[in-house]
């Protein structure tokens, strides 16, 4: 890499535009060769051609760490009769704790909407979201404070948002991004949340469909 930036240099010594052009990628470069394993004094590039991919540390033998973005998904508590919908999502660049993403998201949820959340259920990784009581309630698996019959039943709900990521990683190509760029990144997570809930209402709306025609089956009258 040191070399081929050298000889880019040496090409475009008496360019001044393509110099200009061409900066940001050589400071970028300077970065790469600079950084080592404990590097703290600037975010690690792990990409020439993505330099806001950050590394996760998902801890699981088969897959030690993962390179991307990280993607905040929220469902409702109660499953509809379509299905679990997604009524949230956000792309969140730099990898921030899961904790201080929490407020963000409800306001997301609110404005999508039109609603006022009353109650928030999240996993153990929230903790320290700083979110008030008065404003919303925010309780987080393996709760037992002022856990009610409902609000532990909606912490066992909470488990259904599982399969949900799942879906919108393998069936609608958020596991990984072919846009470019955190704009990219942001679109992405909309269009496999978008097409998770067309999924189900495209589903819904053929069982109706079948309904339908198997009562108008059911009920036609003949003339003899």
């Amino acid at each position: 890499m040191g070399r081929l930036k050298r000889d880019v240099a040496r090409k475009l010594a008496h360019n001044a535009a393509l110099q200009l052009a061409f900066a940001t990628l050589h400071e970028q470069c300077d970065q790469i060769a600079a950084q080592v394993k404990d590097s703290r004094h600037k975010p690690k590039i792990y990409s020439l051609h993505e330099p806001h991919v950050q590394v996760f540390s998902k801890g699981k033998a088969h897959k030690r760490y993962e390179f991307g973005n990280k993607v905040s998904l929220a469902t409702p508590t109660k499953r509809s009769a379509a299905g679990q919908f997604i009524i949230g999502w956000q792309s969140l660049e730099g990898a921030p704790y899961d904790g201080h993403t929490l407020k963000g998201q409800i306001e997301q949820v609110e404005r999508l909407t039109n609603s006022k959340v009353k109650r928030a259920v999240a996993d153990k990784g929230y903790k320290g979201h700083g979110i008030k009581v008065d404003d919303v309630e925010v309780f987080l698996s393996g709760a037992k404070r002022d856990v009610t019959p409902q609000i532990a039943r909606e912490l066992k709900r909470r488990q259904a948002i599982e399969p949900i990521i799942g879906h919108a990683k393998q069936d609608h190509r958020m596991e990984r991004c072919y846009y470019r760029g955190p704009k990219g990144d942001c679109l992405n997570a909309m269009f496999a949340a978008i097409g998770h809930n067309f999924r189900l209402l495209a589903r819904w709306l053929c069982d109706l469909l079948y309904l339908i025609l198997a009562w108008t089956d059911t009920h036609k009258t003949c003339s003899v």
